[in-house]
């Protein structure tokens, strides 16, 4: 059994720490959550294009994550560097 804390004052316990948290990662790619919890100063409109940005690169790294899992170790670290790639997001 693992305990976490993924922000303050929240502790979670696993038996599979990095699937936790790759479902937690993933529970981010829902626009209702990022509508709700996503800050910004910018406009609507553009704020409405961020959201689905981060949604589809969320998704896309969940995607290659869960696709590495039925890959050999000759291809699999392409494809988990693509996933770590897609979800590092950087919004200006």
């Amino acid at each position: 059994m693992y305990y976490s804390t993924f922000q303050m004052n929240n502790i979670y316990k696993s038996e599979n720490i990095l699937d936790e948290v790759w479902y937690r990662i993933e529970r981010l790619s829902s626009i209702s959550i990022l509508n709700s919890d996503f800050k910004t100063d910018t406009n609507d409109g553009i704020r409405q294009e961020l959201i689905k940005y981060i949604s589809t690169r969320i998704n896309q790294a969940v995607e290659f994550r869960n696709a590495s899992k039925a890959q050999t170790l000759l291809s699999k670290p392409l494809s988990l560097y693509y996933s770590i790639a897609s979800s590092n997001l950087k919004c200006e």
